[in-house]
């Protein structure tokens, strides 16, 4: 039987972690202020090479979560596996647009 085991920080569970997934809400900011703890452990991680993947279950496109994190002081970048947002569904030229109107509000694509 596995040995339920609490830990204080993150850097206590990622010694041989490449990848860590976290959620957003609860975990990252709670709708009106970031966690600075939180945001600086995901920020150490990847400075020594890890990957953090951000998880929500919001209703909203990635890119809108993302500009409220910016708002919230946390830097993400939007990772798409297209060539630009929404392409596979409105395609390629729209995409291009959504991109340029993204970037220009401050949103890493």
């Amino acid at each position: 039987m596995t040995q339920l085991r609490f830990i204080e920080r993150l850097r206590d569970l990622v010694d041989n972690v490449d990848v860590v997934l976290s959620d957003i809400w609860g975990v990252v900011h709670n709708g009106l202020v970031a966690f600075p703890e939180a945001c600086e452990a995901l920020h150490t991680f990847r400075a020594r090479g890890g990957t953090v993947v951000l998880i929500t279950n919001a209703p909203r496109p990635a890119d809108s979560v993302q500009r409220q994190l910016r708002k919230l002081g946390v830097e993400v970048v939007l990772v798409e596996p297209q060539p630009a947002p929404l392409a596979s569904v409105l395609g390629q030229q729209i995409g291009e647009l959504v991109t340029r109107l993204h970037r220009a509000e401050g949103v890493d694509v």
